[in-house]
């Protein structure tokens, strides 16, 4: 018959001939399918694949406000080494603080029908909810905010760098994962890194 086939093994029964995938056709006709392949694993360990046209570079900035206006100051993204939360330490957020992610889009070809779905941090809310038009560093995009990501949408990008800025507010204390970053062409998906935030 037709329809869909699933298969689960658990970590300790994977091997490495599971790399091979044999596909018989009984019949005299032609037959179509498809196979993937679908892990999960600790949001801290993926690693980023650069071997791509598409690359991403994801910061994070404390936006701190003087006399001279706006100073952004670099998130640390690790694990702090001292178990003290001073307020002293700047590039510590706090609960109240904005935070604004910047992703850096690096594009080597001519790109069309391009989703970046930009994972947000745990612990931080978006500022700005509302979807709609944007265009930002010479390029057009749709931006859709939803809970756990922040979406954009272009219909075509142009070889180069692009710059993307959105703002999250700091709202939970504590140390959290801020998730992956994808971007998706047509049918192609590359997985990005994962960054900590404190």
């Amino acid at each position: 018959g037709t329809g869909y086939v699933k298969h689960r093994y658990s970590a300790a029964e994977i091997t490495p001939q599971h790399a091979t995938i044999e596909v018989v056709n009984p019949n005299k006709g032609v037959a179509w399918g498809a196979a993937y392949w679908q892990y999960f694993e600790d949001l801290n360990r993926i690693q980023s694949f650069q071997d791509t046209p598409l690359k991403l570079q994801r910061a994070f900035y404390i936006v701190r406000r003087n006399e001279r206006g706006e100073q952004l100051v670099a998130a640390r993204v690790t694990r702090p080494t001292q178990s003290s939360e001073d307020p002293a330490d700047v590039d510590v957020a706090v609960v109240g603080d904005r935070i604004r992610v910047r992703t850096e889009v690096r594009v080597d070809r001519p790109m069309d029908y391009v989703h970046l779905k930009d994972m947000h941090p745990a612990g931080l809310e978006p500022t700005n909810v509302m979807s709609g038009y944007r265009y930002q560093d010479a390029v057009g995009y749709y931006q859709s905010t939803r809970d756990t990501a922040t979406h954009f949408f272009f219909s075509s990008l142009k070889p180069g760098t692009f710059v993307l800025e959105y703002d999250l507010m700091a709202n939970q204390k504590g140390i959290f994962s801020s998730g992956i970053s994808t971007i998706p062409v047509s049918y192609t998906h590359l997985t990005l890194p994962t960054k900590r935030i404190v």
